[in-house]
């Protein structure tokens, strides 16, 4: 990997740590001087124990040796109050809800600790090195265990009043009355995340990991889409991005039908514009976005500018 560039001024023995923290997976990698490794996969599980103690020893164990912690930074798949201090909704991580993450953590760690949204990693590091590079608004959509969301304007995350904007995943399509695992009823992450394709798989007797390619997995694999389509179309509809930037774990298996998803998301977008003004893009870097992600926000994190209000253009 190339030498990540920052405002974040490393010295020759200092270490800067990167972790994604995903519904079932946990990354590490580490920043140095010298660059960056790519992110190693830590864990095929959930964090296990007590988290926050789980996720300290995964930052101690990424320095390499002879190298000195100087921070870290961590992507959650949780929704955080408006300054990024408590985790105020964790549904498919145990664990979080209603704690001060990076406070806690820089206790355990004694060195500074920033914590995001999982998605805001992603979405920064696309924006900065991957396949988001130059875009002037940018909307993140991470399909994975969950749908989450990232809306960057000058690569700055739109947060929204309380926190919790673009909260994709979220978004009611249906009326079908299916619940979510967050509670609510008929959200996209429904329909279309990675639970909703668990239960396709299992109705069409193919193993999860084959159902983009299987036959008897079609029809269901059709309806994921076109629910996919509705959701990242009002998304797309709502603010207007200069780019749809489509990533996540579920993405990038294979087989994953994103022509299919990019012409269905097309056919529900409002005309002239977006629809002839929005490019959907898709992520190259996968969890390695977070390392160049890292310093970045670290580094934005010191001088208290970690969100952007949405332009007003006229």
């Amino acid at each position: 990997m190339e030498p990540v560039s920052s405002s974040t001024s490393l010295g020759p023995g200092d270490t800067l740590v990167a972790v994604d923290v995903g519904g079932t997976t946990t990354r590490v990698g580490a920043v140095t001087r010298e660059g960056a490794g790519d992110m190693d996969r830590f864990s095929s599980s959930r964090l296990g124990g007590e988290p926050l103690d789980s996720l300290a020893a995964i930052i101690h164990a990424a320095v390499p040796h002879g190298k000195t912690l100087i921070g870290a930074v961590v992507g959650l798949p949780v929704s955080f109050d408006a300054a990024c201090i408590v985790a105020l909704s964790s549904p498919n991580l145990a664990g979080f809800e209603g704690v001060a993450v990076a406070k806690e953590l820089t206790k355990k760690l004694g060195v500074p600790v920033v914590v995001d949204r999982d998605t805001v990693l992603l979405a920064t590091g696309e924006w900065i090195s991957g396949a988001g590079a130059g875009a002037a608004s940018m909307l993140g959509v991470f399909i994975g265990t969950g749908i989450g969301g990232a809306m960057l304007v000058a690569g700055v995350p739109y947060r929204g009043a309380s926190g919790g904007a673009v909260e994709v995943g979220h978004l009611p399509i249906r009326d079908h009355g299916r619940r979510c695992i967050c509670g609510n009823i008929d959200c996209l992450e429904a329909y279309a995340s990675g639970h909703a394709l668990e239960a396709i798989a299992r109705d069409a007797g193919v193993p999860v990991a084959d159902v983009f390619t299987h036959p008897a997995a079609a029809e269901g694999v059709a309806t994921y889409v076109g629910a996919l389509a509705h959701g990242l179309a009002a998304a797309v509809n709502m603010l207007d991005p200069h780019v749809l930037l489509l990533g996540g774990g579920l993405h990038g298996r294979p087989g994953f039908p994103r022509d299919a998803l990019a012409a269905a998301i097309r056919q529900h977008l409002r005309a002239p514009v977006p629809s002839t003004s929005v490019e959907i893009r898709h992520a190259i870097l996968g969890s390695d976005a977070v390392l160049h992600a890292a310093p970045v926000l670290f580094a934005r994190a010191q001088t208290g500018r970690r969100s952007a209000p949405l332009p007003v253009p006229c």
